[in-house]
């Protein structure tokens, strides 16, 4: 498609479906969330990648997946994949090591429900019971990447490192349809709660 990548900073909008339309007119169809962290030397943290998909009242989709389980527009390190091939996440990288992103997500705009309003992308740190408990303070880098899952073209890119220095959990990005239909993300960097897990606090507030 011959696309420059566009750098975003926090608060920043694109349009993806203008950006990553190709000369047939063909639009975004399936969008790649990675993540990328990079946290100091020797310390010990878990860093994953969360996927929800709100409906108008700001909570999470679909029916609960059990009792005391999230419901199944809550897509998790053990919750990786929702109604097979709509959101798709990749397996957890428990120490962030090597090049490139840390974990991804694959989202097939063109079959999410009416019902989803938004998509939010978030970073949590998992800190064991027991254990000294790692914050984003301590995380030196923390990125988002987007690409045309289909072309493999990176579309965006943007940087949301900062000093949450006692939250467990960061919301990176949210992604919605505009009033014309079109896809577009927002850079947020938001931090959240201070939970060992912050995961729990994410679905505290969204589930």
């Amino acid at each position: 498609m011959g696309l420059n990548l566009t750098k975003m900073d926090k608060g920043g909008r694109l349009n993806l479906s203008k950006k990553s339309q190709d000369e047939a007119g063909k639009k975004l169809s399936k969008l790649k969330v990675g993540v990328a962290w990079d946290f100091e030397e020797g310390l010990d943290a878990d860093l994953d990648a969360v996927v929800l998909l709100l409906d108008e009242n700001n909570k999470c989709v679909g029916q609960a997946m059990g009792e005391n389980l999230p419901k199944e527009g809550a897509i998790y390190y053990n919750n990786r994949f929702f109604r097979e091939d709509i959101v798709q996440l990749s397996e957890d990288n428990r120490d962030g090591k090597g090049d490139g992103d840390d974990e991804t997500a694959v989202i097939n705009l063109d079959k999410i429900p009416a019902d989803v309003k938004k998509i939010l992308t978030v970073v949590t740190i998992c800190n064991e019971e027991g254990k000294p408990k790692t914050v984003f303070g301590q995380i030196d880098v923390a990125k988002v990447n987007l690409y045309d899952e289909e072309s493999g073209e990176q579309l965006s890119n943007f940087d949301l490192s900062e000093n949450a220095s006692t939250n467990t959990s960061v919301i990176m990005s949210e992604i919605y349809r505009n009033d014309s239909g079109d896809w577009m993300v927002k850079t947020v960097g938001k931090p959240m709660g201070e939970a060992q897990n912050g995961l729990y606090d994410v679905l505290g507030k969204y589930n």
